[in-house]
């Protein structure tokens, strides 16, 4: 019985850890995309700024960016109002490897040249 808590104490940390990895997203190579907000979800278990973005060819596509969650945000002075629809942004981070137009976040600058504090753990 004591084996079977053993593994299972072993186990729980990875299994809870697997959500918390950066397996969807390509970490070999960060982009940094520039749009506008069109809207903005500070929300658990992750936030996430919908932008749009202008590609090579001028087609807007409308990307997620996602961030860690509202609670680790939020010590760092983000609120629900920290970005705007509207908003003009710079972020970098890291693509999906599926292609999809979504994004793990790793800095965002604002179009007056601040940067938003961001966590980049998730």
């Amino acid at each position: 019985m004591r084996n079977f808590f053993l593994l299972l104490f072993l186990l729980i940390p990875g299994i809870a850890g697997a959500h918390h990895g950066y397996a969807a997203f390509d970490t070999t190579a960060e982009v940094t995309l520039k749009g506008t907000v069109t809207d903005f979800h500070f929300t658990n278990p992750h936030c996430v700024i919908e932008i749009d973005v202008k590609d090579d060819k001028g087609e807007v596509r409308n990307w997620k960016a996602e961030l860690t969650s509202a609670n680790h945000l939020a010590p760092k002075g983000w609120t629900e109002a920290s970005v705007q629809p509207g908003d003009e942004l710079a972020i970098t981070g890291y693509r999906a490897k599926n292609g999809s137009p979504s994004l793990w976040v790793n800095k965002i600058r604002m179009a007056n040249g601040e940067e938003l504090k961001v966590d980049t753990s998730n």
